[in-house]
């Protein structure tokens, strides 16, 4: 993973880039995913000149090639970093690793006041810019949006000599106050360059992964008002996507490259725009002689003769997201007005056979124990109607989503032997005493399990209490 640049395009004087995705996982038999997000980046970046590179600590920790020191956890996590000498760093954040980045932010700008630190990715939403007051020291920017076109905007600005320069899509502290600089207009997805593949030996990404199945990004969005989530507000609830043609060059591309013939697009509602899934549905069928598929859809996006189609047309399997079984809560969730057309769903894919997977959501504010076991109802029932996989996940409460900030008064925090303690909502069949941290905020599991957990605990508890309330663990 080196330095790569295409000097010829250079508009501006070139900049070293480092895009680096901390340690998510200390466990190796965690589902493992390519960074696609720091590659889509990375891609306008080369193409205007700077010097790029992805540094990917959960790869390098999978394969053996990075191992997290018995003390000075984030000494080891940053000195690889400093050590490379990037004029520029963006650190792509969940919500479960936000601490870990702004603390190895912190120990960064210490090192090398000079550099200017990014933060970005879906762990940053519903946090800033009021967040960034608090921890200015470890942090120059926050993309607040989508990175292609804001963060080579950022860079250009910076390498121009424009010592804090002021871009749409990102925020900063400015004379101490958190100042948001306006949206970037969506990038035309079709005029983006390829993902840079090439900055990360694929061959070893795919010996790793789990699953197997290649992750293609093919657009994003969705228009529906789902309480739980927060992928559509993130979107501004409109639906992109690249077209059909773009899409199957892509796939091409990796086929010669890497002789990848199966796929999953990303895509956060792939159904949602009908239009767009017609088109898309037609130009496969008579184009796509290689490649299978999959993707994500909403139960009731999808006809039978659509899923058949899809299937015709080398969709081989489809996720859907039940999110519950009972009405009150689906209600509840503005998703359906009951479980019937997830139902239909199931029947449609055994009838055409397509494959599909499930997810339902359980411990959404105020569920009962009847809504409980209509929840696992249909988990039961998806698998009955041949699901190749069906999983139950405890909500979230995501900075944000609705759900947070309409319930935040029924958060509590619950002691897990496995977690440590963690953020859950108060349900009807299962609420807990409160066990709140001194200053509010997160918590980090008290575990000798994980050397990030167990050696960094002091540090990393004084950042959490500061942070707004976040999803499943803490600090994972």
């Amino acid at each position: 993973m080196t330095f790569s640049s295409n000097p010829a395009a250079a508009m501006s004087p070139a900049v070293k880039v480092l895009l680096v995705r901390p340690l998510i996982n200390s466990q190796r038999n965690s589902p493992f995913f390519l960074p696609l997000g720091l590659l889509c980046i990375a891609a306008p970046l080369r193409a205007a000149g700077h010097y790029v590179e992805v540094l990917d600590f959960e790869f390098l920790f999978r394969d053996k090639q990075f191992e997290l020191a018995e003390t000075e956890w984030l000494s080891c996590l940053c000195e690889p970093i400093v050590t490379r000498g990037p004029r520029v760093i963006g650190l792509t954040a969940l919500a479960d690793t936000l601490p870990h980045c702004l603390l190895m932010g912190r120990y960064l700008k210490q090192r090398d006041p000079a550099v200017s630190v990014v933060l970005g990715g879906p762990g940053v939403f519903g946090s800033f810019p009021d967040v960034i007051e608090r921890f200015a020291d470890c942090v120059d920017y926050v993309c607040s949006g989508e990175g292609e076109i804001a963060f080579l905007d950022l860079v250009n600005r910076l390498a121009e000599g424009d010592p804090k320069p002021e871009v749409p899509g990102m925020q900063a502290v400015v004379r101490g106050r958190a100042v948001d600089f306006g949206k970037q207009p969506f990038a035309a997805l079709d005029d983006l360059p390829i993902p840079a593949y090439d900055l990360l030996p694929i061959p070893d990404y795919l010996r790793l992964a789990s699953p197997r199945i290649f992750d293609v990004y093919v657009g994003s969005g969705c228009t529906y008002s789902c309480r739980f989530c927060v992928t559509a507000p993130f979107w501004d609830r409109s639906f992109r996507a690249k077209s059909p043609g773009v899409v199957l060059r892509e796939l091409n591309f990796l086929y010669e490259q890497y002789g990848l013939t199966q796929f999953n697009f990303l895509h956060d509602n792939f159904a949602n725009n009908k239009h767009y899934l017609e088109s898309f549905i037609d130009h496969f069928l008579k184009h796509n002689t290689l490649f299978q598929w999959g993707c994500a859809v909403r139960p009731d996006n999808v006809t039978r003769d659509q899923i058949d189609r899809m299937r015709r047309a080398g969709c081989f399997r489809l996720f859907c997201g039940t999110d519950a079984g009972s009405a009150k809560i689906l209600t509840a969730m503005a998703k359906m007005p009951n479980s019937g057309r997830s139902y239909r769903f199931f029947s449609d894919c055994q009838a055409t056979g397509m494959g599909f997977e499930t997810n339902t959501i359980i411990g959404y504010p105020d569920e009962s124990d009847d809504d409980l076991e209509s929840a696992l109802e249909v988990i039961f029932d998806s698998v009955a109607y041949g699901s190749l996989s069906s999983d139950a996940s405890v909500l979230q409460p995501l900075p944000g989503a609705e759900v947070t900030s309409e319930h935040f008064d029924s958060l509590v925090y619950v002691e897990s032997q496995q977690f440590g303690v963690i953020r859950r909502f108060k349900t009807g069949h299962a609420s807990a005493p409160e066990n709140r941290p001194p200053g509010g905020g997160y918590w980090v599991e008290e575990s000798s399990s994980s050397d990030l957990r167990a050696r960094g605990f002091g540090s990393v508890r004084a950042v959490c209490a500061g942070l707004p309330v976040g999803g499943g663990i803490a600090a994972a």
